[in-house]
C-alpha cells in the first residue's frame, strides 16, 4: 500500500511539473529564447525583411548571444534613464549601467535600440541627449499610458502609441499619426478588437514629406490580455492550463505558460493567430512585450 501511495505522489508531482514546464531558471529562459526564435523564423520565412524587436529582453543576450542576435533586428528598452520606479524618477545608476552595457553591446552588433523613457517634461531633453550619444532612438513620455502623440519636435525618433481612447475611429488614429513626422511607430495592431486594414497601414507608412515610415505592431507574448479577440469570457473562472495568475499591477493581464503549444498557437502559426493577423495587415514588423516573463517564473 505504501509503495502504491508513494508512486501516486511521484506521478502527481511529475504531472504538475509538466504543466508548469519543469523547474529552474535555465528551463524558463531557454523556453523563452526558443519561443522568440520560433516567432522570428516564422515571420521572416513568410515575409523576408520582417522586423522583430523584443522589449526588455536583452538579458537573454548573456545566455544565448548568437541565437539572440540572429533572431532579432533590434530591442526595445523601457526606463533606461527615467521611469524605473515610476514616471519621472531617475533610474538608479547600477540598474542603468546593467541595461546600458547590454544595449551598447547590441548596438555594436548593428542592432537598433529603441528606448522609452518615462520622464518629467523638463527631463525629457536630457534623456534624448543621452540616448542620442549612444546612437539609440528615443521616445519620451510623461505618462506610462502611451495614449498620446507628443510634440514630435521634442523626440522625433520613435512614437509609441498603444491606447486609442482619445480617438473615435481607426481612421482618426491613422490621420493623427500620418500628420506627425515620426519615422518609426510602435502601435497596437487593433482598434478595439479589429485589426487595422492594409489600406490604413499603407497610409501610415507615408511621412508628410513623402518618405517611408516604418510601423511595428505591439504583441504581448508573455501575458494574455482580456481585451483581445482571442480571450474567452469563461477563462477567468475555468481557465486553460497555460493561463497563469493575473498581473497585480495591470488588471486584465494574465501571466501565461508561454512554453505551452496551445498558447503558442494563439501567437503564431495559423491564419487566425496574432502574428498572422499582424502580417496580413501589412505591418513592417513586430514589437514583442513581456519577453522578460521568464523572470517571474524563476
Amino acid at each position: 500500500m505504501f509503495r502504491i501511495i508513494y508512486l501516486s505522489v511521484i506521478i502527481l508531482i511529475m504531472c504538475k511539473t509538466s504543466l508548469i514546464g519543469g523547474s529552474g531558471a535555465h528551463f524558463y529562459r531557454d523556453e523563452m529564447m526558443h519561443f522568440l526564435e520560433s516567432i522570428s523564423h516564422y515571420g521572416k520565412s513568410k515575409s523576408p525583411g520582417f522586423l522583430v524587436f523584443p522589449q526588455n529582453g536583452e538579458l537573454l543576450l548573456d545566455a544565448y548571444p548568437n541565437r539572440f542576435l540572429t533572431a532579432i533586428d533590434g530591442v526595445g528598452r523601457e526606463s533606461l534613464n527615467y521611469g524605473y520606479s515610476g514616471v519621472g524618477t531617475k533610474t538608479p545608476a547600477l540598474e542603468n549601467k546593467n541595461m546600458l552595457d547590454r544595449l551598447v553591446q547590441l548596438r555594436s552588433a548593428n542592432k537598433e535600440i529603441l528606448v522609452t523613457d518615462y520622464c518629467n517634461e523638463w527631463d525629457c531633453p536630457s534623456a534624448i541627449r543621452i540616448n542620442t550619444s549612444h546612437r539609440f532612438q528615443s521616445f519620451v513620455a510623461t505618462t506610462n499610458a502611451l495614449d498620446a502623440i507628443p510634440n514630435d519636435t521634442l523626440a522625433a525618433d520613435v512614437l509609441y502609441l498603444l491606447n486609442f481612447w482619445r480617438f473615435e475611429t481607426p481612421e482618426a488614429v491613422v490621420k493623427a499619426i500620418s500628420e506627425s513626422t515620426y519615422p518609426l511607430v510602435i502601435m497596437d495592431a487593433f482598434f478595439d478588437t479589429t485589426v487595422f486594414t492594409q489600406d490604413l497601414l499603407a497610409q501610415l507608412k507615408r511621412l508628410p514629406n513623402g518618405n517611408r515610415r516604418r510601423v511595428l505592431a505591439y504583441m504581448s507574448i508573455g501575458e494574455a490580455e482580456t481585451y483581445r479577440w482571442y480571450w474567452k469570457s469563461y477563462w477567468k473562472f475555468w481557465s486553460p492550463q497555460w493561463l497563469g495568475p493575473e498581473n497585480e499591477d495591470w488588471e486584465g493581464n494574465y501571466l501565461v505558460r508561454y512554453w505551452d503549444k496551445r498558447w503558442q498557437r494563439i501567437i503564431y502559426g495559423t491564419p487566425e493567430s496574432y502574428l498572422d493577423k499582424i502580417m496580413d495587415a501589412g505591418f513592417d514588423g513586430v514589437y514583442l512585450d513581456i519577453v522578460d516573463a521568464y523572470q517571474r517564473w524563476e
